[in-house]
């Protein structure tokens, strides 16, 4: 009996997991605005002491907010080459400190 109350709830726990995995347009961000995506090349183009806004204008565009904490707040890019290539970039104040980039050709 308890083995069977054990695969009901790992059956549910699937099905509701893979409800949650949908396909995702790359492109589009869940308020219609377009993403913006980032190259090597744009990602080398980025110098730690950047505001924002310089940030911004080297990739073409607003980033995701992915974090803000009590000392720094991070942005996040997706790669040109799909959805797990991403660049994330680390403000400390007004002033970028840290970047760091997985997959980006």
């Amino acid at each position: 009996m308890n083995k069977n109350i054990i695969s009901l709830c790992i059956i549910c726990l699937l099905v509701v997991t893979l409800i949650g995995c949908r396909s995702i347009d790359s492109s589009v961000t869940t308020n219609n605005e377009k993403k913006i995506s980032v190259s090597m090349a744009k990602f080398d183009s980025v110098d730690f002491g950047m505001s924002l806004e310089e940030l911004e204008g080297i990739m073409g565009g607003k980033g995701t907010l992915a974090y803000i904490g009590k000392y720094s707040t991070y942005y996040k890019y997706v790669g040109d080459n799909g959805l797990l290539a991403n660049a994330v970039f680390r403000f400390d104040g007004a002033e970028l400190d840290g970047k760091s980039q997985m997959g980006i050709k």
